[in-house]
């Protein structure tokens, strides 16, 4: 099992000969947060006890269960990625978006190249399409990304290949879901075009 929380992360297994867990971290701090906070049965940190993780102690199944529990209880943030910038701060922040980023490729399915814009070579790597709309004012049509995904604070409006659509296709219907999103009334938007893929 793998735990991503806002005290640390930690990969959770049961070794074939131990009746117990042992609860593995990289940084050996985050092992002594979930000690004082949720987990106060779980074992001293021993370093260099394995051939991956730097740092793992140990703990009985009803231990952990019951710091688990006590981690979901506290859950009071809206989005994960902002709480853990707030509470540990921007580089760590960056690691787990890092993590979350790469997780995004579970979301698409393998399907030919031609029919979704998988990427050869990488059957699991989705491409995006958009397009760059200037009105006839100099206008750009502009969307403010959610969570700011990948440090972008705007961006142009872009997406992947619904179920049999081609590219060009996509482009069209990206922009104009974005127009709809914004309302052809705000600054940032060029207003109603005509839109035909290239």
């Amino acid at each position: 099992m793998w735990l991503f929380t806002t005290i640390g992360f930690f990969s959770v297994v049961q070794k074939t000969t131990d009746p117990f867990l042992t609860v593995r971290a990289r940084v050996a701090g985050d092992l002594s947060q979930l000690r004082s906070k949720y987990m106060p049965e779980l074992s001293s940190t021993v370093a260099g006890g394995g051939t991956d993780y730097p740092y793992r102690a140990t703990i009985s199944h009803e231990g952990f269960a019951h710091g688990l529990a006590q981690i979901a209880k506290e859950i009071d943030y809206p989005n994960f990625k902002n709480e853990i910038d707030r509470v540990m701060g921007r580089e760590r922040e960056h690691i787990y978006s890092q993590v979350w980023k790469v997780l995004m490729k579970l979301e698409s399915d393998p399907v030919p190249q031609s029919a979704s814009g998988i990427e050869k070579g990488d059957p699991w790597k989705r491409l995006a399409y958009g397009g760059i709309v200037i009105n006839k004012q100099s206008k750009v049509l502009l969307r403010e990304p959610q969570d700011h995904f990948g440090g972008y604070v705007w961006t142009f409006p872009k997406g992947t290949c619904h179920a049999g659509e081609t590219p060009g296709e996509a482009v069209v219907r990206e922009v104009e879901e974005e127009q709809v999103l914004l309302g052809t009334s705000s600054s940032r938007s060029p207003g109603p075009l005509s839109l035909r893929p290239r």
